[in-house]
């Protein structure tokens, strides 16, 4: 036995038999040592509305699934469709896996009708994104991209087989879900029956802010935070554009009376902050203030 290969003194006593034995600390310690593995280091922080990234990764497609989710908004009231399942007493937004040849967005509009029973569709914004876009400028027209993702680990799971052993029918896996923002209309009315049958006890209300925000799981708290920021950007700056339209139309009226050329003013599209903005957005109507979280 080399040097290198002889265990330490005290990592040994002897045994009745004349034998080197580790001792019983040794081999708890040892086990600690080897079970002991370092997590990753945190990777890079991104917006105060991510959490940190992840590794480069890659699964193959028996490890994923690709889910669909929706925060469906009532423009006229800021009212926000949350589920409540009551049967087991949860609550969370509309949500679940793409099915075969659906595109995400048509998943979420099914999944948004299918567990709140209201027709959703999808809402144009202002929110920031990194999709090219044709007209090279991105923010001349508002889009109905994502605006969030989260990931859900699945464990391994088992079934015991005709003997009675357990059998690992799945390796676990990713569920990726691509949240997208929808609207209903203020007279939208909710269709009962319009989910699968361990969906029957699904009712969709229709909350506040703070309302949703204490009743979804913390999951989805960060996710309706960032929805609600959009959402409260974009009936801001819509406002603003309509203001900009009707003093552009009225300062042409203007013009035509006195024989003279109104020059519409700016609509300080090329302006807007699509991180910010001000402190607090304008309703639609004129009315009650929306806060930009």
């Amino acid at each position: 036995m080399s040097h290198h290969d002889r265990p330490p003194s005290h990592d040994v006593h002897r045994a009745s038999n004349g034998q080197s034995s580790p001792s019983l600390v040794s081999r708890v310690s040892r086990a600690f040592t080897w079970n002991r593995t370092p997590p990753p280091p945190p990777g890079p922080a991104l917006s105060q509305y991510s959490t940190r990234a992840v590794p480069d990764s890659g699964w193959c497609s028996n490890d994923f699934m690709f889910g669909a989710a929706m925060v469906i908004i009532q423009d006229a009231t800021h009212k926000i469709a949350v589920v409540h399942d009551t049967r087991k007493g949860g609550w969370f937004f509309p949500r679940g896996r793409k099915d075969v040849g659906e595109s995400l967005e048509e998943a979420a509009l099914r999944e948004g009708y299918e567990e709140s029973g209201y027709r959703p569709e999808l809402m144009p914004h202002w929110g920031p994104h990194h999709a090219p876009d044709p007209s090279q400028n991105k923010y001349v027209n508002p889009t109905c991209e994502p605006i969030f993702v989260t990931t859900m680990y699945w464990p391994r799971r088992y079934r015991n087989n005709a003997n009675g052993q357990p059998e690992q029918v799945s390796y676990g896996g990713e569920y990726i879900i691509t949240w997208y923002l929808g609207r209903i209309a203020e007279d939208a009315v909710r269709e009962t029956g319009t989910g699968m049958p361990d969906e029957a006890g699904y009712e969709a209300c229709l909350l506040s802010f703070e309302e949703a925000y204490q009743r979804v799981p913390l999951s989805e708290r960060q996710v309706l935070v960032y929805a609600w920021r959009v959402y409260a950007e974009a009936v801001q700056y819509n406002a603003q554009l309509r203001e900009a339209e009707a003093e552009a139309t009225a300062a042409e009226g203007a013009g035509e009376s006195t024989g003279t050329e109104g020059q519409p003013p700016s609509t300080g599209h090329e302006e807007k902050d699509t991180a910010g903005g001000d402190a607090e957005g304008k309703d639609p109507a004129g009315g009650s203030r929306l806060p930009l979280l």
